[in-house]
């Protein structure tokens, strides 16, 4: 583009360097304004795809997970025994509350007890 505006602009030795300049001024705007376009492109194209996953995959109804992990303690439990089970199922924090006594800290802890 700026040996096309040189070559026009040849003709008045005085105008060649505004021509010059003017387009590099029209280039960068042009640039700019691809730029612009570009940038919105790429978030309409690029954030269309962010809430596709939740349409397509829905989550679970509520309690449908907590009932699963219910009967696969019970299975392990048919399996392994109850101790084995709660060892295998319970958080490394958990506290069990016995009745009328001190709690028990500590999965370790509450498998030694049961």
């Amino acid at each position: 583009l700026r040996m096309a505006a040189v070559e026009v602009a040849g003709e008045c030795s005085g105008k060649r360097n505004e021509a010059v300049s003017d387009l590099g001024l029209a280039a960068r705007g042009n640039e700019l304004v691809l730029r612009t376009y570009f940038l919105l492109a790429s978030l309409v194209i690029g954030g269309g795809g962010c809430g596709t996953y939740a349409k397509l995959h829905p989550p679970p109804p509520p309690g449908t997970v907590l009932i699963e992990r219910d009967r696969e303690f019970a299975q392990f439990a048919l399996q392994h025994g109850m101790a084995n089970a709660f060892r295998e199922f319970a958080a490394p924090d958990a506290v069990q509350l016995p009745m009328g006594e001190l709690p028990i800290r500590g999965r370790e802890a509450i498998f030694q007890a049961l």
